[in-house]
């Protein structure tokens, strides 16, 4: 079964079709299907924000958040490694909304720590 964006896929089998594809993308790695868990777990991933700069004035504008798996077994895993399976089983959108309220907290906490200095007007 092919997830589009109108058909709606069961969690279960979308962790099971995640696993089992990540596991084959892994096939070069000496590891099991148990070894390589069912899929990410959502307190495995981490967010990685780099700086987007504004040349015209030299600061930085913003930031863009970069998933990335911390695998307790294989290390830390890029995301090409896992998104596009992913992608294909539907849990994308749990990772998505997980990445989402990461990003928000985060930056509040800056907001907090580093109020802005420039003088409105």
């Amino acid at each position: 079964m092919r997830a589009g964006s109108s058909a709606y896929v069961l969690k279960t089998r979308a962790i099971e079709e995640l696993r089992d594809a990540i596991v084959d993308v892994a096939a070069a790695r000496p590891v099991t299907n148990h070894q390589m868990g069912l899929s990410p777990k959502l307190d495995e991933l981490v967010l990685h924000y780099q700086p987007i700069f504004a040349l015209a004035d030299r600061r930085i504008a913003g930031f863009e958040a970069l998933v990335r798996w911390q695998h307790p077994k294989l290390g830390l895993l890029q995301p090409g490694e896992f998104l596009p399976l992913a992608e294909g089983t539907g849990f994308i959108i749990e990772i998505d909304r997980w990445a989402r309220d990461q990003a928000i907290h985060q930056l509040m906490a800056w907001q907090q720590r580093f109020p802005s200095t420039r003088a409105s007007g």
